[in-house]
């Protein structure tokens, strides 16, 4: 079993704000990420 985990911890005014913020994620925007999951 393998696994590959990346865990940011920030803050954000909203959750909008959050979302923005992950998808200029240079990562995010070359496909590299399975998933990502925003939570409070």
């Amino acid at each position: 079993m393998r696994f590959d985990v990346s865990l940011i911890v920030a803050e954000f005014d909203d959750l909008a704000a959050a979302q923005a913020w992950a998808a200029t994620d240079p990562y995010a925007q070359a496909g590299l990420f399975e998933s990502v999951v925003i939570r409070p």
